[in-house]
């Protein structure tokens, strides 16, 4: 693979401008934003924007691009999110598109071997050392000091070599490239220093380790670089760099000085990459007396185990689940612990196979538990009431529920506690001799499907799904419906709930089916049915959420006849009896997605049960805007005030659910200094005469520049939406006249391109004003 040699982030500026010169501004800013969204941790929003950035960049026909969206996308999965092989097939089909030869001159095409070796790493570090070492040798023959890239590529290969148990050659490799660097006069990066800091403490070399942890946290002006890259992953970096101090500093004894080091639990708990690192520092503490060895640190380790596992970062999970043994052994725990052995000996992985039997003999070597004196479930039930230990009593239950007065409340507790300590697959295996005897029990079989969804035991949903047919089998097609239905498959889950009203057309089987198939049609864009099921779903007796959701689905559909009943029946009472509901409630804040990825609140004004009408204009090619009526969700976002004064003043935020009637309102983008009180209170009253509606956007620091006296004077901007049918000639017309003669004119340079304005008199002021 060849490389040209070229400044990346300079390519990205200067990329950014070519598509905005060409009307592509959306996709420019996208390259600006995705980047920044990877490392503050944003990835719904991250998805959004980058799906819409990678379609325009395809269908632009712009390669680099699109591998320079892909590659960040695919960072935050094989970095912070420290997946594995969920997304190794994407890993390698970018690593094969940036060879083409329309793609491999990107200068993001060296990362994208940085990305497939970190997939890799996450999957089996050691087992794909030497694939890694491989990739990175031949990106590493045609990268040299002088890209930015290359200190991240040398860190990489550095961390391959210690998974290689070549930890020395990694030091030998990280100590050249500073050399390199600083011969070509460059400092070395922080990124650099946490790499050297990670070989030193391969190496055992824990002061130093912690030294160059220290280094790779230093506050700029001390000397080190700061890549691009790694300036936006500051606080990555900075946790990472604290956690690899925290494990050397407790191998070396100094135990409060690792608890003091190490984030919060807190801290990184939507950081999976975090998680490693802070289990193997935990342990150290833990024996050593400075951190409770309790079941609540097991309890968020498991967690952490069912992710990993899930991502397919397998050796990740492994290593953890080892750790999570030993301290489980630790509190006495010889289920969990045994159970975490298991977890361990499930991947399958070599090199682990002394660790995991001697942690299996560790746990069988603890004492038995020993039940209570008398029944265990009066006893389970007197402890639960003061908070008991689970971990104990899983073991308690264990050994006194063949003794128990009644043995199925036993399991019942035994089943709950299993699922609470996040093993709900033994919890299966256990509930599932009860189905097996006692198949026609339709709520234990709901609640075996519930254990064997959080296990993705899919497999065995459709083996009980036949173990029901006959004698239960209703619930032999909720099974089934519920399992289409957490895997997304509309049609098929439709259809199961479907089968279920018509075996059992009462009861709380088919209730429970109604919903799910309603889920269903909505996902499959049938609103109308929707609401038809969630209509027989009240009629049978539904909850009060059940009658709000039909008043959602009855509104999406027009259907406001029914709306009326339904909000009749909750006690609301509402004008008119037929037509639109077009009331006028309160101010609210309706919740919609943006075209970054983000969630914005508009202000709009409640106008029934499940309406609001927005009432703020939306910039250009959002797909809402002043005027459109939406359907919004009942169900307040934040607490209402428990204070009346405050309650008054409160705007209640709901989430949009979808349009229902467009406003037909378009808006146009103006900008430049901002008017005196008098003059902007004229404009828009004047523009309110029209049915035009101004937002503006700008903040009180924003600031333009008077081209008579260069000084910086308040600046403003924001959208003007003009009606249905105003073309833009007349908007710009309009706007021409009622600015005329102001002081500062402002600039609406798109609509006096759209109106064939004069265009050049708005890039001129726009010049003038430096805006």
């Amino acid at each position: 693979m060849e490389f040209a040699h070229v400044d990346i982030w300079a390519w990205v500026a200067d990329t950014q401008r070519q598509l905005h010169a060409s009307g592509n501004g959306r996709l420019a800013f996208a390259m600006g934003e995705i980047p920044v969204q990877v490392h503050e941790g944003r990835f719904e929003q991250l998805e959004a924007l980058a799906g819409e950035a990678i379609g325009q960049a395809r269908e632009l026909g712009l390669p680099w691009v699109e591998l320079f969206v892909r590659h960040w996308v695919l960072r935050a999965h094989v970095g912070d999110r420290a997946e594995g092989a969920g997304v190794l097939p994407e890993a390698a089909a970018l690593l094969e598109f940036a060879q083409r030869e329309d793609a491999r001159d990107c200068p993001h095409a060296p990362m994208v071997v940085q990305d497939y070796v970190m997939c890799l790493a996450n999957i089996d570090g050691p087992g794909y050392a030497q694939e890694r070492l491989a990739a990175l040798d031949k990106v590493l023959e045609r990268v040299d000091e002088s890209w930015s890239c290359y200190e991240s590529l040398i860190a990489e290969y550095a961390y391959a070599l210690v998974d290689a148990d070549r930890a020395v050659a990694a030091l030998v490799r990280v100590e050249g490239a500073e050399v390199r660097l600083r011969d070509a006069g460059r400092e070395p990066s922080h990124e650099l220093a946490y790499a050297r800091a990670r070989v030193l403490f391969a190496l055992e070399r824990d002061q130093e380790a912690v030294e160059a942890a220290r280094e790779a946290v230093a506050p700029a002006g001390t000397g080190k670089a700061a890549t691009v890259t790694e300036a936006l992953s500051g606080p990555e970096l900075e946790r990472a760099a604290n956690i690899l101090a925290g494990r050397a500093l407790a191998r070396l004894g100094r135990l409060d000085e690792a608890e003091a080091i190490l984030p919060g639990l807190e801290d990184i708990a939507s950081h999976p990459r975090d998680w490693p690192g802070t289990a193997a520092a935990l342990e150290p503490l833990v024996t050593g007396g400075a951190v409770d060895n309790s079941w609540q640190i097991g309890r968020v380790m498991r967690d952490w185990i069912s992710y990993l596992d899930s991502a397919g970062s397998y050796r990740l999970a492994l290593d953890m689940a080892l750790t999570a043994g030993r301290l489980a052994v630790g509190r006495g725990a010889a289920w969990v612990a045994l159970r975490l052995a298991e977890v361990a000996e499930s991947k399958q992985l070599a090199g682990a196979e002394e660790e995991i039997a001697a942690l299996r003999a560790s746990a069988e070597a603890l004492p038995a538990p020993v039940p209570p004196a008398g029944d265990v479930v009066a006893a389970f039930d007197a402890a639960n009431d003061g908070g008991a230990d689970p971990e104990e009593w899983v073991g308690l239950l264990l050994a006194g529920r063949d003794a128990a007065a009644d043995p199925a409340a036993a399991d019942e507790r035994l089943v709950a506690t299993m699922h609470f300590l996040g093993f709900p697959g033994a919890a299966a295996d256990l509930l599932w001799e009860r189905v097996e005897r006692e198949p026609s029990d339709e709520e234990q079989a709901n609640t075996l499907v519930d254990l064997l969804l959080t296990d993705d035991d899919d497999e065995r949903i459709q083996r009980l799904s036949g173990l029901l047919a006959e004698p239960a089998p209703a619930a032999s097609h909720l099974a089934l419906a519920r399992l289409h239905h957490a895997r997304e498959r509309w049609e098929e889950c439709a259809a199961e709930a479907k089968a279920v009203t018509e075996i059992e057309p009462g009861g709380e089987t088919a209730q429970r089916a109604r919903r799910i198939w309603a889920d269903a049609a909505q996902e499959l864009e049938d609103i109308g049915l929707a609401a038809d099921l969630y209509q027989q779903v009240v009629s049978h007796g539904g909850t009060e959420e059940d009658t709000w959701r039909l008043i959602v689905l009855a509104s999406s559909v027009e259907r406001w006849n029914t709306v009326r009943l339904a909000a009749q029946g909750l006690g609301i009472e509402l004008s008119g009896t037929e037509g639109p509901i077009e009331e006028e409630w309160h101010l609210v804040r309706v919740v919609l997605p943006a075209p970054d990825g983000t969630m914005r609140e508009v202000l709009g004004l409640r106008t029934g049960p499940a309406t609001a009408r927005l009432l703020i204009p939306q910039p250009a090619g959002t797909p809402y805007n002043v005027g459109d009526v939406v359907i919004v969700d009942p169900q307040p976002l934040e607490p209402l005030p428990e204070d009346e004064k405050e309650l008054q003043r409160f705007v209640v935020p709901f989430r949009g659910v979808r349009l229902l009637r467009p406003g037909g309102y378009t808006s146009w983008f103006f900008e430049g200094a901002e008017p005196d009180d008098d003059t902007w209170a004229a404009f828009a009253e004047a523009l309110q005469e029209r049915d035009w509606h101004l937002g503006v956007y700008s903040e009180d620091d924003d600031t333009v520049t008077d081209p008579a006296t260069g000084e910086e004077i308040p600046g403003i901007y924001g959208w003007l939406a003009v009606p249905a049918g105003v073309k833009p000639a007349e908007a710009d017309r309009v706007l021409t006249e009622l600015t005329a003669g102001w002081k500062h004119p402002l600039v609406w340079t798109d609509l006096a391109k759209a109106g064939d304005g004069d265009v050049e008199r708005h890039e001129r002021i726009a010049e003038e004003y430096d805006l």
